[in-house]
């Protein structure tokens, strides 16, 4: 059940990042049902800043490195005839490897730290953010991290001043592990040891802690290497992105910023720092190749904006579908405002399958209904082998 579960979920987001080439008018392929499609998932956080110790002052790596970046790439292993691309940023891998050498975020501090060794404000700040996840999708599948939610009421400076009061120690004790339990993929919730924590709850202890913090630092520590085996295995390919995720182009020169909108108002002063664009490529394929162990041949340029020719294949970011018209395929343009996560698209060159040009391809069966809106697309998919 669970594997039909995974396998539908992969199909729905193979639904929604499939992308079509710009270039469809070229010779149609023997079979015009065929649609090789590139699935990537672009994976990416920002710099956050770390304070005077050296502590991140956010969490979102650690937690979407235990919710996401390892869980992603396992699922995708279990079909093998699946094959797809991982961006990673350089941002991003920086980040992991330094929090799995042992660097720390303020969460990790505070959430292991002693409840009676906690300050009025670590308090007040463990009531007002301990509480950042999605209410109905996460808090709400854990009854105990429901109820100290509920407790605390309203995350006004009133409410969060009477849970100081009104929440003992184990209420702060069972909230430190129920923020960290719960940014951790269900799968792995599934799984000893943390399935002994959820379902003991409630009441929980230091040793407890222990086991969280244990694991996620496990998980960081293995995001890293467990793409770098895949790709090294030929079922997927990692991508970079210049060093921290800019746009390139107005880096080299922000008057470019006229060719996309000659109406744009622009600043006074000219920014043109070329040497700095080159910079952040540079420093990307610096880090790809020592975390990767091989030259990179792909790259995400930040916000889909790209400057130069130095990669094998490059993405540009866009939302298409191709149909079939007249036994021909025509491109069609849909708008999905509803899509939130980035979307795949095309290589340059797309329509021809080149073996060098080509990123990871998965051959899928694709028919659209007739009479596609803005809101809503019917597709059927079979995945091929």
């Amino acid at each position: 059940m669970l594997r039909k579960s995974k396998l539908f979920h992969l199909i729905i987001l193979l639904a929604l990042l499939v992308s079509a080439v710009s270039a469809c008018q070229q010779k149609v392929p023997a079979d015009p049902d065929i649609l090789y499609v590139n699935i990537t998932w672009h994976q990416h956080q920002p710099l956050y800043y770390q304070d005077a110790d050296g502590i991140y002052t956010r969490p979102w790596v650690r937690a979407h490195a235990t919710k996401d970046y390892l869980d992603m790439a396992q699922k995708v292993a279990q079909y093998p005839d699946i094959h797809a691309t991982f961006n990673f940023t350089p941002s991003l891998i920086r980040q992991l490897n330094e929090l799995a050498a042992g660097t720390k975020d303020i969460y990790w501090v505070l959430g292991e730290k002693e409840v009676s060794e906690l300050t009025t404000d670590e308090k007040q700040f463990i009531l007002e953010r301990f509480f950042d996840a999605n209410w109905n999708n996460i808090i709400a599948l854990y009854p105990r991290y429901q109820a100290l939610l509920d407790k605390r009421g309203g995350s006004s400076e009133e409410a969060i001043q009477a849970a100081l009061t009104n929440f003992t120690d184990q209420d702060f004790l069972d909230l430190q592990v129920w923020f960290n339990l719960a940014w951790f993929d269900p799968t792995f919730l599934a799984e000893e040891p943390l399935l002994n924590l959820v379902q003991k709850g409630e009441n929980f202890d230091q040793a407890d802690k222990q086991i969280v913090f244990d694991k996620a630092l496990e998980i960081v520590q293995e995001v890293l290497p467990y793409h770098a085996e895949l790709q090294r295995e030929g079922q997927i390919e990692v991508t970079t992105t210049p060093y921290a995720h800019p746009i390139l182009p107005l880096i080299y020169n922000n008057q470019l910023a006229l060719v996309g909108n000659p109406s744009a108002i622009m600043p006074e002063l000219t920014f043109a720092y070329p040497e700095d664009a080159v910079a952040h490529l540079d420093l990307s394929v610096e880090m790809y190749e020592e975390n990767f162990g091989t030259s990179v041949r792909g790259l995400w340029p930040g916000e889909g904006l790209w400057l130069r020719k130095s990669f094998r294949w490059w993405q540009k970011q866009a939302i298409a579908l191709c149909r079939r018209v007249n036994r021909y395929w025509r491109s069609r343009w849909v708008s999905i405002p509803s899509l939130a996560i980035p979307t795949v698209t095309s290589r340059k060159r797309t329509c021809s399958i080149d073996p060098i040009l080509s990123p990871m391809m998965t051959a899928i069966r694709l028919r659209c209904s007739s009479g596609i809106g803005r809101s809503q697309i019917r597709l059927a998919l079979t995945i091929l082998r």
